[in-house]
């Protein structure tokens, strides 16, 4: 199963940003408030059956509401497949931001995004997280990694109640998933090796990697 899974994914877009700004701000506004930062990605649909069709990049502006989350999508440019577009559009739906400025509407904002699009073979890797609200924090946590500290135990034990949310087992994941500075470190695992702290929007995030076999 996991094997006809991988190649079922071949075809999957391998994503990069570059020119990323917000829009226009009111005439008053000297001004643009900073982006907020791509936290996670959901890859997007395959190419497979319009392998033909050369989309270098997309334009696409987002409406991101206050928690980080994407309440629409509007694709500015076309792969010139409307079934590719659409399914591309359920996809960006469920990117995850950082929060916008505090000076936003309560609705959100409209951020446009320019994405080069890149065809590359995903990487899976089974993970597990620490999530820490802090530097001071993530610190400390990875100090008591490297004195022996079990990872999962650690994870489960810093935000109780809410473990699910904030230290977990992850399990198999595409890396493509993350921001680029995230996956160059997460390539460089090995298994049973955790990362650094790694600054992912206004979080720190400390990744270990498990063999694939691990329940």
């Amino acid at each position: 199963m996991y094997n006809q899974y991988i190649h079922s994914v071949h075809y999957l877009l391998f994503l990069l940003f570059f020119l990323i700004w917000g829009c226009t701000p009111p005439p008053e506004r000297v001004e643009t408030p900073a982006a907020p930062a791509v936290i996670s990605m959901s890859p997007l649909p395959p190419l497979k059956e319009i392998s033909q069709v050369v989309i270098p990049e997309l334009s696409v502006i987002f409406l991101i509401r206050k928690d980080g989350t994407v309440e629409e999508v509007k694709l500015l440019s076309s792969s010139g497949d409307p079934k590719w577009d659409s399914a591309a559009t359920d996809s960006l739906r469920n990117w995850r931001f950082t929060s916008p400025p505090d000076d936003i509407a309560v609705n959100g904002r409209w951020i446009r995004y320019r994405i080069r699009i890149e065809i590359k073979e995903p990487t899976f890797l089974n993970l597990a997280e620490i999530v820490a609200f802090s530097k001071e924090e993530a610190d400390s946590l990875y100090l008591l990694l490297r004195e022996g500290t079990d990872f999962i135990i650690l994870a489960r034990q810093i935000r109780e109640g809410t473990t699910t949310e904030f230290g977990k087992d992850l399990g198999t994941v595409n890396i493509a998933r993350y921001p680029e500075h995230v996956r160059n470190q997460l390539r460089k695992l090995r298994v049973n090796q955790y990362t650094r702290p790694i600054e992912v929007g206004d979080t720190y995030v400390i990744f270990k990697r498990f063999d694939h076999r691990k329940k």
